[in-house]
């Protein structure tokens, strides 16, 4: 009930994908599950996406014309859910004060960054993925690295995102993405005509864990890949044919003894707009900067002009690329400067493309990241 959620439509979507593992058994789990959704928060377009879901499970929602979306709910949803969620993720920056602090400042609503806390190196710390209400994971790095934060004991460790079943992404896989990623991916075996076509996979440029375990790939055209899951058309081709390849679910079985090789080539992040039904999946290079809508895999050249200087080099080490309560924000890491693209992003796909300042710190220290993260209520 405590939560911090982008949409109160996330939690609906949880609780369905909970239910399309075995349909038989946990329809009858529905109607008490939906009393924890609070429909008085969606909007009529998430309304009709949840009537629409319910409809194809065989629940009546009574759709007809001339209700109110909200209408078309079955009855065992019309509950008014007394919650205690907040739907805007806190913005915190990360600096390193030596081999064994960090310090954290979080954003604040006057627009200040306010000093949140000084944490210490503590490897004792647990790395089990669910672990308590004051233990929180910054995530950053485009997926590839992450950071413990005990918020009560002042302590930090570096996570292990990769490497066997203990590390990160190897729990998550375990725990909760394991059968609807690996349904996913023999589905998209079974959809694939010629394996000969995939490219190899030789660089792990980025990772998500949304719904399942999707990725960035960069590889080479002309090779071939073991079974690695689903690989999309090419959202980016350079001069020597190298390409970078959106990856739609990872089978971890195939990363687990995965090593991180170099800096990484690419920026990315991932973008549901408002109506959280349409998902995007935006892309810098040190060449270019681009976005893939997602539901039809059209790709969208976008104004680099003001990116080639922001960045200044040809390494994007000290430059992340986020989403933080329905914008996209650039950070660079060394100038401490923070972009906001845009700040509203059209849903017919139409983006005004152009960039706009929003904030700048001012700290001697070495930032180690930005990062959008929820942070539990009682420590907001």
């Amino acid at each position: 009930m405590d939560l911090v959620v982008s949409s109160e439509l996330q939690m609906f979507q949880a609780i369905v994908r909970w239910f399309e593992v075995d349909e038989n058994t946990r329809k009858q789990y529905l109607p008490e599950l939906m009393k924890f959704i609070n429909f008085y928060r969606m909007n009529d377009e998430e309304i009709l996406n949840c009537v629409s879901i319910f409809e194809s499970v065989g629940i009546d929602s009574n759709l007809r014309q001339g209700k109110k979306p909200r209408a078309y709910l079955p009855q065992f949803c019309q509950f008014d859910c007394k919650i205690n969620r907040h739907y805007d993720k806190s913005l915190i920056s990360i600096y390193e004060l030596g081999k064994d602090k960090i310090y954290i400042r979080r954003l604040s609503r006057s627009n200040l960054w306010t000093k949140y806390g000084q944490f210490t190196r503590d490897e004792t710390m647990s790395t089990s993925l669910i672990e308590a209400d004051h233990i929180v994971d910054v995530i950053y790095d485009s997926g590839r690295k992450g950071i413990r934060v005990d918020l009560i004991g002042k302590k930090f460790k570096y996570l292990k995102m990769f490497g066997g079943d203990n590390s990160y992404y190897g729990q998550a896989y375990k725990y909760f993405a394991h059968d609807y990623t690996s349904s996913k991916i023999r589905k998209s075996y079974m959809n694939r005509k010629n394996d000969r076509n995939v490219s190899k996979p030789y660089s792990l440029e980025a990772i998500s864990l949304d719904d399942c375990l999707a990725g960035i790939y960069h590889g080479n055209a002309d090779s071939v890949v073991v079974n690695v899951g689903h690989i999309s058309d090419s959202c980016g081709v350079d001069k020597s044919h190298d390409q970078y390849f959106y990856c739609t679910s990872l089978d971890y079985r195939k990363l687990s003894s995965y090593e991180i090789k170099g800096p990484v080539q690419t920026r990315y992040c991932f973008f549901r707009y408002k109506s959280d039904t349409v998902k995007v999946v935006y892309f810098l290079t040190s060449h270019e900067f681009f976005k893939q809508m997602l539901q039809d895999d059209s790709t969208y050249v976008l104004d680099y002009s003001f990116l080639k200087d922001f960045i200044g080099s040809d390494s994007l080490d000290h430059i992340e690329l986020i989403s933080h309560n329905n914008s996209i924000l650039i950070c660079n890491k060394e100038s401490k400067m923070i972009y906001s693209f845009n700040g509203d992003i059209d849903i017919d796909y139409n983006d005004s493309d152009y960039w706009q300042f929003m904030s700048k710190i001012e700290s001697p220290e070495k930032m180690i990241t930005i990062a959008s993260i929820c942070l539990p209520i009682d420590f907001e």
